[in-house]
């Protein structure tokens, strides 16, 4: 996805959309890993 976004092609609000979308689904993984390190100290139920 960020490679796409690196290569993009066209105006600068469609650009942007991209690197909010790119990010946006970081953030959602980065947050998946920090409650899958939860789950497995036993913080949270599964």
């Amino acid at each position: 996805m960020l490679a796409h976004v690196h290569d993009a092609q066209g105006d600068e609000r469609t650009i942007r959309a991209r690197v909010i979308g790119a990010e946006a689904m970081l953030t959602l993984v980065h947050r998946r890993l920090h409650d899958l390190g939860r789950v497995l100290r036993g913080e949270l139920d599964p």
